[in-house]
């Protein structure tokens, strides 16, 4: 735990990318940890972020918080600061996260680890997240597993394309933090 609370205080209270930055800003993060120097106090990053940059305004906001369900989560970019934010982000949220940086090193972890949920990138280099996707469906032991494309890419042919190579959910990056909670609740009907 306290490993990730200096990645926290290290990387993230200085991450600039479009995918935090924009989660923050949409929504209150109240995010808290029992081995926080002061149990139940914010997370110092989320209050440092949000005083950097105007909040994009939303209606009512929605408040991402731990609790509910640990899932297993798989979480696959070749972008490494997204990988490591997003997966710190679940950590803190109360998940079991893995993190692979190509889909080439996704495929062997996925089959050690088991997951439920797998968000992956789409654009990568070698084994992209298509044909991840593909392999996951293929595999007799990891078709169950919920697959959610999160990428850049949200056109028509898009969302087409990933749902033809077994992704349950197409998310357009930056993830919007309900999106995100909806998956992160959602089970794969079995069959």
């Amino acid at each position: 735990m306290h490993d990730d609370r200096r990645l926290l205080e290290g990387r993230l209270a200085r991450f600039t990318s479009d995918h935090l930055t924009r989660a923050v800003h949409r929504a209150t993060v109240p995010l808290t940890l029992e081995a926080w120097p002061v149990p139940g106090e914010p997370v110092p990053f989320a209050e440092a972020v949000t005083q950097q940059y105007e909040p994009i305004q939303a209606g009512t906001p929605f408040v991402l918080q731990p609790g509910g369900e640990s899932r297993k989560v798989l979480v696959v970019d070749d972008n490494v600061d997204q990988a490591l934010s997003l997966g710190t982000l679940l950590r803190l949220l109360g998940h079991d996260v893995r993190i692979a940086h190509d889909g080439s090193s996704a495929l062997p972890l996925a089959r050690e680890f088991n997951p439920e949920i797998a968000l992956i990138d789409l654009g990568m280099p070698g084994l992209n997240g298509y044909e991840l996707a593909r392999s996951i469906r293929a595999d007799a032991f990891l078709r169950g597993m919920l697959l959610v494309a999160q990428t850049g890419w949200g056109q028509a042919e898009d969302r087409r394309r990933s749902s033809e190579a077994g992704f349950d959910e197409h998310l357009v990056k930056p993830l919007r933090p309900e999106d995100l909670q909806r998956v992160l609740e959602t089970r794969r009907p079995a069959g």
